[in-house]
């Protein structure tokens, strides 16, 4: 959270990669708070501004995504306060969910024992929905129910669920929905906790959709170093599947995962497999990994690797990456490859060159620079650029090839323009 502090008057204030935050007296022991910064959930921008005076709070937000005007967007009120031995909040306010408008509120109260929570969302009388739920702790065990009502298209659903925690580490719930004779859903979960980290759980369901019938089960194994989970479906004796996957980490650096899966769907069949690995560490960082399946068409398969090494650490860095596709429908395989020469004159700031070729001839070039949210300051960091890059601006030159696969290693961006052959394209994430 390393950022800056500034003074104005009697307002303090911060800015680092959550955003900015301002504080001001309001008298009495009492403050006005105002923050602006990228919601992690939803990634929208919020603006909020409260007045806190001991245990109660008073405020409005606005939200948007960042896409621009026209996107979804919504403005509240909101409150919270000391109710006994717990605390009390309430929220009303309007959602714009594309073109739909929304009113929205919500009303709940929590303390160490127990929570209830009742929210509602209104767009007509065919677009509406309400919820209760909440929980309770009785001796060792935390009980949780919840039921909820609502309309869309035309469609009335109800749904509902009940469960339990111990402080055993045993979990279990209960949960469907239910819309007509054709379509509803019911599930059972639970897990237990074996200790450091170690965990199995499992689950069926059974539900239908338009009138045909689909039997789910999992089941699970979690600890520190790796994850295996084997689940099924089974509709009919022309439609059914089964999946294997193990996650598995090697140390510090190095983790693999492996699928095998077998499929048939319409009687058709498919059996398919999977390997990738990566290693990770501050100097290099490679991935890659193998698939194949066997179907109807014949054997198909696909690989992919990419590499980043640190020739300068803090300041300069080389890229590779490549794939191939091949088998099934395609007549021939297709394949690409590519690199890129990454500098870093600042913490924060990457200029790369990179270019691609395939099978065809064709290529692509591409300059781009990235300003990061935070400080990079190895390869681990560059191999996330996607991920760690708050702005993008790049500009490029292709000829007889698609933008996918420098798209893929470097990201699309936001705002694209194309003249002929030449592109150029700006990116951000708040």
């Amino acid at each position: 959270r390393k950022g800056a502090e500034f003074q104005v008057g009697d307002a303090h204030g911060t800015i680092d990669k959550e955003g900015l935050k301002v504080e001001h007296p309001a008298g009495d022991d009492a403050k006005i708070v105002g923050t602006l910064g990228q919601n992690k959930d939803t990634k929208h921008i919020d603006m909020n501004v409260d007045h806190v005076q001991g245990d109660t709070t008073l405020g409005a937000k606005i939200h948007a995504d960042p896409k621009g005007l026209g996107s979804d967007h919504g403005a509240d009120i909101h409150g919270k306060t000391k109710v006994g031995e717990g605390t009390g909040d309430a929220k009303l306010g309007y959602e714009r969910q594309g073109d739909k408008p929304y009113a929205v509120g919500e009303v709940g109260y929590k303390d160490k024992d127990k929570d209830a929570r009742l929210k509602g969302k209104y767009g007509g009388a065919d677009d509406l929905d309400v919820s209760l739920g909440g929980s309770k702790k009785i001796d060792d065990t935390r009980y949780r129910a919840n039921l909820g009502y609502g309309v869309k298209d035309g469609a009335d659903t109800v749904r509902g669920g009940v469960g339990l925690t111990t402080d055993k580490g045993v979990s279990a719930d209960l949960k469907g929905r239910y819309t007509d004779g054709d379509n509803y859903q019911a599930d059972l979960t639970g897990s237990k906790k074996l200790g450091d980290g170690e965990s199995v759980y499992g689950g069926l369901g059974y539900g239908e959709k338009d009138g045909t019938g689909t039997l789910t089960g999992k089941l699970g194994h979690r600890d520190k170093d790796s994850h295996s989970l084997l689940s099924g479906q089974y509709t009919d004796n022309n439609n059914y599947g089964l999946n294997l996957s193990h996650d598995q980490k090697h140390g510090d650096h190095l983790k693999t995962q492996s699928k095998l899966g077998y499929t048939m769907s319409g009687g058709e069949g498919a059996l398919s497999g999977s390997l990738r690995g990566q290693y990770d560490s501050d100097d290099f960082v490679a991935s890659g990994g193998l698939g194949a399946q066997m179907d109807g068409q014949g054997l198909s398969y696909n690989a992919d690797a990419s590499v980043t090494g640190t020739l300068s650490p803090g300041s300069a860095y080389l890229e590779g990456f490549g794939g191939v596709k091949g088998g099934g429908d395609l007549n021939e395989p297709t394949y690409h490859m590519g690199g890129g020469l990454v500098l870093t004159p600042h913490e924060k700031l990457a200029m790369t060159v990179s270019g691609a070729i395939d099978q065809n001839g064709g290529f692509d070039t591409r300059l781009q620079f990235d300003v990061f949210k935070k400080k990079v300051e190895n390869a681990r960091g560059i191999s996330n650029r996607k991920k760690e890059s708050a702005v993008q601006i790049f500009m490029g030159y292709r000829q007889g090839m698609g933008g996918d696969v420098m798209n893929d290693q470097y990201g699309a961006g936001r705002y694209n323009h194309d003249e002929g052959q030449a592109y150029v394209g700006i990116g951000f994430k708040f």
